[in-house]
């Protein structure tokens, strides 16, 4: 019976107790930096997988070696892109 009337007690105080009431939204000004579409380098023509497998091996290594050039200057240019984000 005492566990009963205990249970009833605190669940009547539960009801009667008032509860804060809880922002939804908070707006905090942080500058968020992003990239416009045409800061972003177009992405080079690379040789497909299809196209080297039906390549000799002298053209294979030619065109691989031209195709890591082509990417290593895009990769510096999207490089390029990233730290002007960071250092602003």
């Amino acid at each position: 019976m005492k566990a009963t009337m205990f249970l009833l007690m605190l669940a009547l105080a539960g009801c009667s107790a008032t509860v804060s009431s809880v922002p939804k939204e908070t707006l905090v000004p942080v500058p968020v930096l992003s990239v416009t579409p045409d800061q972003v380098p177009p992405r080079p023509d690379l040789v497909t997988d299809t196209q080297l497998d039906a390549m000799d091996d002298g053209a294979l290594v030619l065109s691989l070696g031209s195709d890591r050039l082509k990417r290593q200057v895009y990769e510096g240019k999207l490089e390029a892109v990233l730290q002007s984000c960071v250092k602003q």
